[in-house]
């Protein structure tokens, strides 16, 4: 089954956008931060639809890139285009050029790569580059607030082209996410809205049930 992208859009705003001078490097997933600019070397943007142009993406929110980036099939990813998803905001990097994106307010997103026998180390979903073991899997996945037991999400989907599946979740909740697929299954507790909080799984090992 497609991933149902329309039944997760959440209320999205317009939202400003700073444009940072100076090269990030976003190979692969990163494990760590990227790190952080002096304050005074971030100048506003405007307008913010100019800045999107130049990295192809003009009229579209952080969640429409970020959607556009997770589903885009492995062998169309551009190799001048970076982007790291961190807790608060969507940095992206092209031709030296760097712009970091607000994520919606009081939501977080949360990329999940299941897989049975490898995976890599990853702490901030990096879509232009992260690569799952299980791309274009079936999946059941199940998510719940661990503290009240709100289940956030439950259905079949398919895992993208990168092996990873993503969801946005409210800020500062914790949730045990559950993936079954194959007859094997597999669980995570995840905490979000931390400064620190990891935007990308890749420990929720399939084992047999």
């Amino acid at each position: 089954m497609k991933h149902n992208n329309t039944a997760r859009r959440i209320l999205q705003t317009t939202l400003p956008t700073f444009l940072i001078t100076g090269t990030l490097l976003l190979a692969g997933c990163a494990a760590t931060p990227a790190s952080e600019p002096a304050a005074n070397s971030r100048t506003e943007v405007a307008p913010l639809n100019n800045e999107l142009s130049s990295f192809g993406f003009a009229d579209m929110s952080s969640r429409d890139i970020i959607e556009e980036l997770e589903t885009m099939a492995v062998n169309d990813r551009s190799k001048d285009l970076s982007a790291s998803i961190q807790p608060t905001e969507l940095i992206l990097s092209k031709n030296e050029q760097t712009l970091s994106l607000p994520l919606p307010a009081d939501q977080f997103y949360l990329s999940v790569a299941p897989y049975v026998t490898q995976t890599h180390d990853c702490t901030f979903h990096v879509p232009t580059g992260c690569q799952g073991e299980l791309g274009n899997t079936e999946v059941y996945v199940t998510i719940t607030d661990t503290e009240s037991g709100k289940t956030y999400y439950s259905e079949e989907t398919t895992t993208y082209d990168n092996g990873f599946i993503g969801y946005w979740l409210p800020q500062g909740v914790k949730v045990n996410v559950t993936i079954e697929a194959n007859g094997k299954t597999g669980s995570v507790l995840v905490g979000t809205g931390a400064e620190n909080s990891p935007t990308c799984i890749t420990t929720l090992q399939l084992k047999p049930v």
